[in-house]
């Protein structure tokens, strides 16, 4: 840890935003404890001497801070230090479980290439021997355990070239927690344009399913139009036609970055997603866990859900929209039905003294 501090403490600072931003709170005393733990791995000064006399030792990764974080040596759980609820929360979110397919590759499939190369000052001296159990077959149990332990070395002390993120977003289960740790060091609080053109995207193409009940495909052509409908809240069933309580221009909403003063110190920056308004604005506070959502179903992923009180929040947002719409003086109805392309087709209806006109928007 002391050799590769810099990497060591941005990495545990991101585990730590992470899990913040999900809703962990954790003191300032459960967190001194983990990183105790993480050091001493529960262990006296009699177990050690205890060890040191052993004819043969255990492996040092059983000590190591980057299996102690999660609370085991690797292989079997430490259940004392289940007591520290720091750890507790650490295995709850199940950091490393899903794969990057790109690394994989590097670690286990060299295909006559020359090894990897961990780039870290003083690797563990275990590091060849998991890769190396982890590419056997004796044990699929042990290979897999050797594999888990690879992938928190590489989170915890590999330098990554500055572009190549896609592993710790993987590890963290978390598409934006770099953007949004970075977004807490950054001075300026406008975003370049055409990172907050694709989150507008995204997030009303987010919106739009959320506020209909209705899949859509990433990639479906835009309405240039977020409609609020009357759906029955399920995905189970195709809606193909609903009646449109509400629709706003999608150039009337509008993604910004802003400030505040963050209740322990310095400024804390977060996105919000402003409405269409004539009085009060109308704001959605964008959390960590909804801009995961989003960029999750912008890439195709449907078994996700977003938190229960995000979608209370949503449900707040909707009903300030509607009430925006009460002020408006119209007496026509538009009823909006689905395509075979996923694009909406909308058709108005008005009452023009004692005749019925129906027209195409």
């Amino acid at each position: 840890m002391r050799a590769n501090q810099t990497v060591v403490r941005e990495r545990l600072f991101l585990v730590y935003r992470r899990t913040y931003e999900y809703g962990y709170r954790l003191t300032l005393r459960q967190l001194s404890a983990h990183l105790a733990y993480m050091i001493t791995s529960g262990l006296t000064f009699q177990d050690i001497l205890r060890m040191s006399e052993r004819a043969q030792r255990p492996p040092l990764a059983e000590f190591m801070f980057f299996n102690r974080f999660f609370g085991d040596n690797g292989r079997e759980i430490d259940y004392p230090a289940l007591q520290l609820r720091a750890v507790r929360v650490a295995r709850e979110q199940r950091f490393g479980v899903h794969s990057s397919p790109a690394w994989e590759r590097k670690l286990w499939h060299t295909g006559g290439k020359l090894p990897f190369q961990l780039r870290a000052a003083d690797p563990p001296d275990d590091f060849a021997a998991l890769r190396s159990l982890g590419t056997s077959s004796d044990s699929i149990d042990a290979a897999a355990q050797a594999r888990d332990q690879v992938r928190r070395v590489l989170f915890f002390l590999h330098s990554f070239d500055q572009t190549d993120t896609g592993f710790l977003k993987i590890f963290l289960k978390s598409a934006m927690v770099l953007d949004f740790a970075h977004w807490q060091s950054q001075d300026n609080e406008a975003l370049p344009l055409h990172e907050t053109t694709s989150l507008h995207r995204r997030i009303l193409h987010v919106l739009q399913e959320h506020f209909t009940g209705v899949r859509l495909p990433e990639g479906t052509p835009s309405d240039r139009h977020l409609f609020i409908t009357l759906s029955r809240r399920s995905h189970d069933v195709r809606q193909s036609a609903q009646i449109v309580l509400a629709r706003f221009p999608d150039d009337e909403f509008r993604v910004r970055l802003v400030a505040s003063n963050n209740v322990g110190a310095g400024k804390r920056r977060e996105l919000i997603l402003e409405g269409p308004s004539r009085t009060n604005k109308l704001t959605l506070r964008l959390s960590l866990p909804f801009l995961d959502y989003v960029m999750m179903r912008s890439h195709g992923e449907i078994g996700g859900t977003l938190q229960s009180s995000f979608l209370d929040r949503l449900e707040r947002f909707k009903g300030q929209l509607i009430r925006e719409v009460g002020s408006r003086d119209t007496d026509d109805i538009m009823l909006v039905r689905l395509r075979t392309n996923n694009t909406f087709r909308r058709h108005i209806f008005s009452v023009r003294g004692e005749r019925l006109e129906v027209t195409d928007a």
